[in-house]
């Protein structure tokens, strides 16, 4: 049954996410080529227009999946949708999978096309190919150079999952702020639900860098966890200088917590508009 039901998805978004990668890898491309060849006036926005398309495959890829969220879940298609003969936890499990995969590969293509862009546009900063591609290969260099391989592919790997851990917000705020109390105020719901979210996430987070007088630095590819205030820090206007510790706690716990409530909303509380 989740097999089907991920068929389902692919089917239903798979049009759209044709357009949407293709016509960025097409943007991208064109306007490579336009500085590849030097194409007057087309090269003085060529770079511009890269960055746009790249930034804009990553955002709005996201928006188009939270979009087919609500579509799918609560809105005239989401009459079918619930009434399938499937748990709603499955559903939103499936929702969720389907999603977070989608925006991992769309950050991921993005990567690529961005380091696409950087050879493509080596000619304006007087370089060939292989000197541009050398510039890319420098920063995985400086980046290992820094953290050791473990570490790099360790923080490489929290980077690509940040779109799907952002879907898991955006697909909880649509579902709690289209329960039943929050139902009557449209997408007013939905929006006040992700403000009050992210406010609140805020103020967690705080709570666990000041609960926890922990900072964890990397020297030379070295780890080391020293005891420093963070309070003392913002006092005095310093930088903690690496990674407060008690950071790490909500940036698991939250994402945990916030599938776990929304599978409850799929399984109890769902109101259709």
């Amino acid at each position: 049954m989740v097999g089907t039901l991920i068929k389902h998805e692919w089917k239903r978004t798979r049009n759209m996410l044709a357009v949407v990668f293709g016509g960025v890898t097409g943007v991208v491309g064109l306007a490579g080529l336009a500085t590849w060849f030097s194409v007057p006036v087309l090269n003085q926005v060529s770079l511009l227009v890269m960055v746009v398309a790249i930034v804009g495959l990553v955002l709005g890829t996201q928006a188009l999946m939270v979009t087919d969220y609500w579509r799918s879940s609560y809105a005239k298609t989401g009459y079918f949708t619930q009434t399938l003969p499937i748990k709603g936890s499955t559903i939103y499990a499936v929702k969720m999978a389907w999603g977070s995969l989608v925006a991992i590969v769309a950050f991921l293509w993005a990567g690529a096309l961005g380091a696409a862009a950087v050879v493509m546009t080596a000619p304006t900063r007087g370089l060939d190919a292989a000197d541009a591609w050398g510039t890319v290969t420098d920063m995985w260099s400086a980046l290992t150079g820094a953290l050791g391989t473990g570490l790099a592919v360790a923080a490489v790997a929290l980077v690509v999952l940040q779109p799907a851990l952002y879907l898991v917000q955006f697909f909880f705020a649509v579902s709690f702020g289209l329960e039943g109390r929050f139902g009557r105020m449209g997408a007013g719901g939905p929006v006040i639900t992700y403000a009050a979210l992210y406010m609140v996430a805020q103020v967690v987070y705080l709570i666990g860098m000041f609960a926890v007088p922990l900072v964890v630095q990397v020297e030379n590819g070295q780890v080391r966890v020293i005891r420093e205030s963070l309070l003392r820090l913002m006092a005095e206007g310093q930088d903690p200088n690496g990674l407060p510790l008690g950071l790490i706690p909500p940036l698991l716990i939250i994402p945990v917590a916030l599938v776990w409530r929304t599978a409850i909303s799929w399984s109890s509380k769902i109101s259709l508009r």
